[in-house]
C-alpha cells in the first residue's frame, strides 16, 4: 500500500512540473507571437521604438523559456530516465541583437523574424511533447 501511495505522489509531482512548463511555454509562445507581430511592423516601418518593443517580446518569450527549461529538467530527473522529456532553448546571438538595431533594415529584420518562427515551432513541439506526457503518465 505505501509503493501504491509514494507511485502516486510521484506521479502527481509529475504532472504538476509538466503543467508547469506547459503554462510558462504558453506564454512563451504569446511573447513569441507578439514579437512576430512587432517583427512584421518593423519590416515595414522599422525605427527603434518598433525594434525595442519586438526584442521586449523576445526578451520576455526567453525568460519564459528559461522558467520551462527549468521545469522540464526537474521533470526529467523525476521520471528517472523512464520518459523522453524535451527541453528548448531559444537562445539569438549578441550579434543579432546588435545589429537589428544599428542595421535596422529589412534583410536583419527577416532574419529576426526567421529566430521568431523557428523558435514558435520549437515552443510548439514541446508543448504537444509535454502533453502527451502528461497523457502518458495518466495511464500509468
Amino acid at each position: 500500500m505505501e509503493e501504491v501511495r509514494a507511485r502516486q505522489f510521484d506521479v502527481q509531482e509529475v504532472i504538476d512540473l509538466a503543467g508547469e512548463a506547459i503554462q510558462h511555454l504558453y506564454h512563451a509562445k504569446e511573447g513569441l507571437h507578439s514579437a512576430r507581430d512587432w517583427g512584421i511592423a518593423d519590416v515595414f516601418c522599422g525605427g527603434v521604438i518598433i525594434t525595442t518593443l519586438k526584442q521586449q517580446k523576445m526578451y520576455d518569450a526567453r525568460v519564459e523559456i528559461a522558467y520551462a527549461d527549468e521545469a522540464l529538467r526537474i521533470l526529467q530527473s523525476r521520471l528517472r530516465n523512464q520518459m523522453e522529456v524535451r527541453n528548448i532553448q531559444f537562445e539569438m546571438s549578441r550579434l543579432a541583437n546588435i545589429a537589428d538595431y544599428i542595421f535596422d533594415n529589412p534583410i536583419t529584420d527577416l532574419y529576426i523574424q526567421k529566430e521568431i518562427t523557428d523558435a514558435r515551432s520549437q515552443v510548439d513541439e514541446v508543448i504537444q511533447h509535454t502533453e502527451e506526457l502528461i497523457r502518458r503518465v495518466y495511464t500509468l
